[in-house]
C-alpha cells in the first residue's frame, strides 16, 4: 500500500472522528516524519537495517532519505479538511499542536535452508502516529505491514539483506515497498 493513500486514510479517520468537524478552521498537522517505537537507544539493536537507512542523507538536502521520500509522498496529500503541514517543526504559540509520524515498531529477517537454496523473507511493521500534544493523547494510529520473500541460491550477505530494506522504504517500483 502506498504511503500516500495510507496518509489519506488516517488524516480521513481525523476528520471522521469529529476532531476536524468540532473547530471553524482545519486543523494544523504537521509532518513529523520517519521514526522509531520504543528506547531510542536500542534502535540498532531491535531495527539494524533500518537504523542504518535512517542515518543515509540526501547530499542537496542534509535531510534523511528516509524522511525526503515521505515528505515527498506527503506533499502529494490534498484535503481540505485538514492544513498539512511540511515544516520542520511546530510552533506551539500559533497553536500547532497536531503531528504525523510514520513509526516503525518492528524489523524482522529470516533465513532459512531448504533443498539447498535459501529462502528469504523481510518484513517492516510500522505505524502512523497522529499525536496532539496540547493533549498528550494518540488522537489516530494506522498499522502498516510490508513485507517480501525471495528464494535464492546463496545465503545473503549483510549487504543483500540492506538492499532489500533500502527497496522497501525507498523504491517506489518495488513489489512490496512502503513510498
Amino acid at each position: 500500500m502506498k504511503i500516500k493513500n495510507i496518509l489519506r486514510a488516517v488524516l480521513l479517520m481525523i476528520v471522521f472522528d469529529g476532531y476536524a468537524t468540532a473547530t471553524t478552521a482545519a486543523p494544523d498537522v504537521t509532518f513529523a516524519g520517519f521514526a522509531f517505537l520504543g528506547d531510542f537507544r536500542e534502535k540498532d539493536k531491535l531495527y539494524p537495517y533500518s537504523s542504518r537507512l535512517a542515518e543515509e542523507t540526501v547530499a542537496t538536502t542534509g535531510q534523511t532519505k528516509l524522511n525526503h521520500a515521505l515528505f515527498n509522498a506527503a506533499k502529494r496529500i490534498n484535503n481540505p479538511s485538514i492544513n498539512f503541514k511540511l515544516a520542520s517543526a511546530m510552533d506551539y504559540k500559533k497553536g500547532e499542536t497536531i503531528s504525523l509520524a510514520f513509526a516503525v515498531s518492528t524489523e524482522k529477517t529470516r533465513v532459512q535452508d531448504f533443498r539447498g537454496k535459501f529462502f528469504v523473507h523481510y518484513e517492516v511493521y510500522a505505524q502512523i502516529l497522529v499525536f496532539d500534544f496540547s493533549e498528550m493523547k494518540v488522537i489516530a494510529t494506522y498499522p502498516i505491514r510490508v513485507q517480501y520473500s525471495d528464494m535464492l541460491n546463496e545465503k545473503p550477505s549483510d549487504a543483500y539483506s540492506l538492499g532489500i530494506f533500502r527497496k522497501i522504504y525507498l523504491e517506489p517500483g518495488f513489489k512490496s515497498n512502503i513510498v
